[in-house]
């Protein structure tokens, strides 16, 4: 195989079923001896040129999956022995096939492949009888006067006025708060509002400053209705995503349990369930400086910081943790019980667990609209772990 454009003519030959058995072991070969990442490329470019990658035929599909398996095995057969580990596994982690991963979320079908051996097994995903349907954008917004307004059920257009701002809820599930006259705002009493997500919900809200924040499932966040002085200061529970209006002036601090995040204008996440047991704070762009009690630490773009009894920054996986920012369930390499924990707050589900989970190795990709099913039967291709539904609950078992 002496070029690019050949190998790719001899995969589109394979995926025609037109090979012969001498172009057959030519393909595996070169794919032996060549970077894993070009059979991604092709698989990637395969799916590019169809319209629904569900329009994959099984044919298709278990040829990738043979390709797939002897591409492996020749890289296994030149690196220290791994333990051995379900095909799904191999992908996820080993070569991060993403498209091949979106033909087997399509087919919904289940393969395991043995390393010596070309057999492939196929098992058809159970049906679950039960379904949960995904969160959406829900919301409450409590007044500086008590009042509580549901977001999920007024209509769209002016909410309130205080202190010259206009609360407007638009149709695509956000709160613009409009800057009018702002001088007054009565007895100079800095006046708060909060809004909070319920399990199951969303919602966005732009300050304002021009300040945008994407609050998550389960979170809160109370910030005044007009920024004053030298400081912009909001209390979160919970994760959010923010988008910082620039104003040197005005540092935009956000408080968190157990730490202080201090801005001048970025896009950073956080993530404080206290359930999580520590908050991380993520940072995209611009600089941010983490403060808790008496440490305090300087990210940049691309790094994370871990509070717990002190901080820790580490590189980040900038994608998977605004996944659900983006419309997506995404995560890699994680237990069980961290990733049940995520999909019963977006699903506002219960979880019970039924027998000794393993502790890491699953990862996947869905979209955030589907149904809880869409996730559970992409974590059952494992085959280490299984669930129920019944109801809001779901039983997690080995």
């Amino acid at each position: 195989m002496q070029n690019r454009e050949q190998l790719k003519s001899l995969y589109q030959k394979f995926l025609s079923g037109q090979c012969t058995e001498e172009e057959l072991n030519l393909l595996f070969l070169q794919f032996k001896i060549r970077s894993s990442d070009e059979l991604i490329e092709l698989i990637r470019q395969e799916l590019d040129s169809t319209d629904n990658p569900a329009d994959a035929t099984f044919e298709e599909f278990i040829m990738l999956s043979k390709v797939h398996d002897r591409i492996k095995s020749g890289i296994d057969s030149e690196s220290p022995e791994k333990p051995s580990t379900s095909f799904y596994k191999q992908i996820f982690y080993s070569l991060s096939a993403a498209a091949a991963v979106l033909i087997i979320i399509s087919l919904g079908i289940k393969f395991y492949t043995q390393r010596d051996s070309q057999k492939v097994v196929l098992v058809t995903n159970k049906k679950f009888v039960h379904d949960v349907a995904p969160g959406g954008n829900k919301a409450f917004l409590t007044l500086a006067n008590g009042t509580k307004l549901s977001l999920t059920d007024a209509t769209d257009g002016e909410l309130a006025r205080q202190a010259g701002i206009s609360i407007v809820k638009t149709e695509d599930g956000q709160l613009v708060y409009n800057v009018g006259n702002t001088s007054k705002q009565g007895n100079d009493t800095p006046l708060f509002n909060t809004i909070e997500t319920p399990r199951g919900g969303q919602y966005q809200i732009n300050l304002p400053d021009g300040s945008r924040i994407w609050l998550n499932a389960a979170s809160s966040l109370r910030y005044p209705v007009v920024f004053s002085g030298n400081e912009r200061k909001v209390e979160l529970k919970g994760e959010a995503y923010f988008e910082i209006a620039e104003n040197k002036a005005s540092p935009f601090r956000v408080v968190s349990n157990k730490q202080v995040v201090e801005v001048l204008g970025t896009h950073f996440n956080i993530n404080s369930y206290p359930e999580e047991g520590s908050v991380k704070t993520t940072l995209l762009e611009g600089s941010v400086k983490i403060r808790s009690g008496n440490n305090s630490a300087m990210l940049r773009p691309g790094q994370q910081s871990q509070v717990d009894q002190s901080i820790h920054v580490t590189q980040a996986d900038i994608y998977e943790t605004v996944a659900w920012k983006n419309g997506k369930t995404q995560f890699s390499n994680a237990d069980i019980k961290t990733i049940m924990r995520m999909l019963s707050r977006w699903y506002d589900v219960e979880v019970q667990y039924q027998g000794e989970m393993i502790g890491t190795g699953f990862g996947g990709s869905v979209s955030r609209s589907k149904n809880i099913s869409e996730i559970l039967k992409l974590l059952e291709l494992t085959g280490d772990v299984h669930f129920k539904i019944e109801g809001r609950r779901v039983t997690v078992m080995p």
